[in-house]
């Protein structure tokens, strides 16, 4: 799997969760859906920009679907990368791991982290408790890996207890909220502001799913600045590119309104 090697130079937007790829999940199902996020990638986020496409993948999926999407995946790494990967738009893959009741063996993850790192993008089953929810993610931490766990606004027992991806983020975990959330509305919209006003949160990425879903441009930028100064450039620059060289993260609150 192709591995960024350019310089991670302060300024490099980083985008650690979209779904890009056509036809493997519930992001385009065409290349042509596909070429339109693209094409809104590459006109309206700042460059330079680092982008990972991340496909959704359960744990309990058969080896066959697995191999059939991971060939689907370096085609259209083929495709996006028209510039090569040392350009100013870089486009990489991982995955969305899915932790439900598959088994969980160190080999599989390992193939599904963010290039270059033992990070890996997970997600939960809607209904998780949080007993399940710490379980899960600690398991993946007990293998050696860093989980960076999806979306925590849409877990109702964030919802309730949004507090508690401190102790996640105490175990090691990376807190990312998407800005699918953060322009929607409704309650997972409220609980997404009120995890990134409180600074409860490491990263910010797309988690777009086609070019009508908010994505990481200076207008976006600057509406979430409104409500929390200085945070977008810390969390789309700063902390993804201490993701992409491997680094851990700082404990939450990762700041708060006082600044």
């Amino acid at each position: 799997m192709m591995q960024f090697q350019g310089r991670n130079e302060i300024g490099r937007t980083v985008d650690l969760h979209m779904h890009l790829v056509p036809g493997v999940d519930d992001g385009p199902a065409t290349w042509v859906q596909a070429d339109e996020l693209l094409g809104r990638l590459r006109t309206e986020m700042p460059r330079p920009a680092v982008i990972v496409a991340t496909p959704h993948i359960r744990l309990s999926m058969d080896r066959r679907v697995r191999s059939s999407q991971e060939a689907r995946v370096l085609d259209y790494l083929a495709h996006a990368n028209t510039d090569g990967p040392q350009g100013d738009f870089t486009v990489l893959a991982a995955r969305e791991v899915m932790l439900d009741t598959g088994r969980m063996q160190a080999h599989k993850l390992d193939s599904f982290c963010i290039p270059g790192t033992s990070w890996i993008l997970v997600e939960l089953e809607p209904s998780s408790s949080w007993r399940t929810a710490r379980r899960r993610i600690g398991k993946v931490i007990d293998m050696g890996f860093k989980p960076l766990l999806a979306h925590p606004e849409r877990y109702r027992w964030c919802e309730r207890h949004p507090e508690r991806v401190l102790e996640l983020a105490r175990m090691g975990t990376g807190i990312q909220i998407s800005a699918r959330s953060l322009a929607s509305s409704g309650p997972v919209s409220d609980v997404a502001w009120e995890l990134l006003e409180a600074g409860y949160l490491h990263l910010l990425a797309s988690d777009a799913h086609s070019a009508a879903d908010a994505i990481l441009s200076a207008e976006f930028g600057s509406e979430v600045d409104s409500r929390t100064s200085g945070a977008y450039n810390l969390l789309t620059q700063d902390m993804p590119l201490r993701i992409l060289d491997n680094m851990d993260l700082p404990g939450l609150p990762l700041f708060n309104r006082d600044g």
